[in-house]
């Protein structure tokens, strides 16, 4: 005997059988499907030395990778013969 059973959600599936019943079950390939709404906001950030950054992905499925590119950095001469790092965009208004 093959059962063709299609769920719509919410459905509940109650099955019984007699005392002497044999029981097997093939579930094949299973798919789960999301309702949660899709990220749709930027998925490559650079870190900010002054102030945190928030992507709200939160329960939202994410449709790319997420990149952090990394800090800007820069090394410039000094008055006193040496190298100043500086470390982040801030410094030239970014």
């Amino acid at each position: 005997m093959t059962l063709d059973v299609q769920f719509a959600a919410p459905s509940a599936f109650v099955v019984e059988f007699g005392t002497d019943a044999d029981l097997s079950a093939d579930l094949g390939q299973t798919t789960i499907l999301s309702t949660a709404p899709q990220y749709k906001g930027e998925t490559t950030v650079t870190p900010r030395t002054y102030e945190e950054t928030r992507l709200e992905t939160k329960d939202k499925l994410m449709p790319d990778d997420v990149t952090v590119r990394k800090i800007p950095r820069y090394e410039v001469s000094n008055d006193c013969g040496g190298v100043t790092l500086i470390m982040g965009d801030e410094y030239f208004n970014g």
